[in-house]
């Protein structure tokens, strides 16, 4: 079984080596993404125009690595746990079903056009928005803080961008496990019954905490991620 992991906005597939430290009983195989940057000047890589190009990368990237239906898994959290889903969803038109997409501090695809507004102009005032999320270094100096504030608004900028359709019946992904945290300020309660819009089946789990509630409950998350793949 493989799992293949989507970072946050603004964030680095090395944010989530904790997977690879973890003993899982039915995951032989980790891979987390780090999203196409132009980090410097003199670097060859082109910056993703829109979500819809985001997606086709890491598409491109998951069949990289020789998968099969129901023999792999996608994890996203925040920004990431979207590009999951709209992985998931096109390889599944090709007949590569993922186990299931694990989606990580994030609303419903389909509500989004609902409270797209709300995330719209967050990078006017990033310092703002950093401090509700979260999660953060305190002790992370001004040159770094910058290129983190950089990234994330880059990120959001891509993020509006995103334009999710209701899939027809036929369509949905056969399986969604959700993981948040009960007090974060990105979360939609009023649109939580949409998850079934989206999947055949939804198991949900919610902790204590904010939108990076998963470092602090690590081991438990990924315990019960393996729990779902061998009750898979």
């Amino acid at each position: 079984m493989k799992l293949f992991i989507f970072p946050h906005s603004g964030g680095f597939g090395h944010n989530y080596n904790f997977f690879k430290k973890y003993q899982f009983k039915n995951i032989d195989e980790i891979y987390a993404y780090n999203y196409p940057r132009k980090l410097r000047p003199e670097s060859k890589v082109k910056d993703e125009r829109d979500f819809s190009e985001r997606v086709r990368n890491a598409i491109e990237w998951v069949l990289s690595h020789d998968i099969k239906s129901g023999e792999y898994l996608l994890f996203g959290h925040s920004l990431g746990a979207f590009v999951a889903y709209e992985v998931g969803m096109e390889l599944k038109k090709h007949g590569l079903n993922p186990l299931t997409v694990i989606m990580s501090s994030q609303n419903p695809p389909v509500s989004f056009p609902k409270i797209r507004k709300d995330f719209e102009n967050l990078y006017i005032d990033i310092d703002y928005f950093i401090e509700r999320l979260g999660g953060t270094n305190c002790n992370m100096n001004k040159k770094s803080m910058d290129f983190y504030k950089s990234l994330l608004i880059s990120d959001l900028k891509l993020l509006s961008t995103y334009y999710p359709k209701v899939p027809e019946k036929d369509e949905k992904l056969d399986d969604i496990t959700v993981f948040c945290g009960d007090d974060d300020p990105v979360l939609y309660p009023e649109y939580w019954g949409e998850w079934e819009l989206c999947s055949s089946s939804c198991e949900k789990f919610t902790y204590h905490g904010t939108h990076f509630y998963i470092y602090q409950y690590k081991e438990d998350v990924m315990k019960k991620i393996d729990q779902h793949v061998k009750g898979g």
